[in-house]
């Protein structure tokens, strides 16, 4: 059972300060100082595999486990694009830090 149903009141950022609402790319700048692409990737692929490898009622159904993969990706881009939003305004620890963790992954 979904806890969020549809409603006016869930369909607003409900998490947002005041502060934050008026800034929202802090917010962004804020998230990737704490983590990296690939730790998103790796805590959402964690996600995902729970989600799928589960008896959970969730996703007894073909559809759900779809509709849940459909989802993954699309939060992967998300990720991606608030990424490519804030990346020049990151600190400059955390860029070399990023570069070292792609060049070593290559």
């Amino acid at each position: 059972m979904n806890p969020y149903k549809k409603t006016k009141f869930f369909n607003k950022p409900v998490r947002l300060s005041k502060k934050q609402r008026k800034d929202p790319a802090a917010v962004l700048k804020e998230f990737f100082t704490w983590y990296h692409l690939d730790d998103l990737r790796s805590m959402l692929w964690q996600w995902l595999e729970a989600g799928i490898a589960t008896d959970a009622a969730q996703f007894e159904s073909a559809r759900d486990r779809s509709n849940l993969l459909f989802f993954y990706r699309n939060v992967e881009l998300l990720a991606e694009a608030a990424y490519m939003m804030v990346r020049e305004e990151l600190p400059a620890t955390f860029k070399k830090q990023a570069k070292k963790k792609t060049a070593s992954s290559n």
